[in-house]
């Protein structure tokens, strides 16, 4: 009985310590695809922020995506959209933006709030959900676009940032 108990106590721990590597080595593998200081943290006019948004794989990959809806509607315009609001919104695809925020989706991917050089006086929230996630290959899908009223210091902000950001911190 005693090599019994023991075998399955040494069973336990191993799929104990499996578990907790497994988990260790998932939270640290979603932290090195998007290690990113800006995420989940308030809106701030500070340089180091902004570039933090700029370079994100989600802002690159919110620009990537729009060029190859752009790219598609140019070559395909009787193709179906990439998403619901496509249409309402494609003019303002190949116009500069600027990340305001990114905050994870509890349904999965980032939300981004952006602000377009051609329209200061909105914002935009959009969904960028991955489907394929490979470190800087990051491929996302656009899968809610819309025009959100945005606050009062929202507003300051885009304020501050149509004078000068664009050029150093849109896309």
């Amino acid at each position: 009985m005693a090599d019994i108990s023991s075998s399955n106590e040494v069973k336990f721990f191993i799929t104990l310590w499996v578990l907790l590597v497994a988990g260790l080595f998932g939270s640290l593998s979603g932290m090195a695809s998007t290690a990113l200081t800006c995420i989940d943290t308030p809106a701030s006019l500070e340089e180091k922020h902004l570039m933090c948004l700029k370079n994100s794989v989600v802002t690159q990959g919110l620009r990537a995506n729009l060029d190859r809806i752009l790219k598609k509607r140019k070559n395909c315009p009787d193709c179906a959209p990439s998403f619901e609001s496509e249409s309402n919104y494609a003019p303002l695809f190949e116009c500069h933006f600027i990340t305001l925020s990114l905050a994870r989706n509890p349904f999965g991917g980032y939300w981004a709030q952006i602000t377009y050089q051609e329209s200061t006086e909105r914002i935009y929230k959009v969904w960028l959900y991955p489907v394929n996630s490979r470190g800087k290959d990051d491929i996302f899908e656009i899968r809610d676009f819309e025009a959100v009223v945005p606050r009062q210091q929202t507003k300051h902000f885009m304020k501050v940032l149509s004078a000068s950001g664009f050029s150093k911190y849109g896309l």
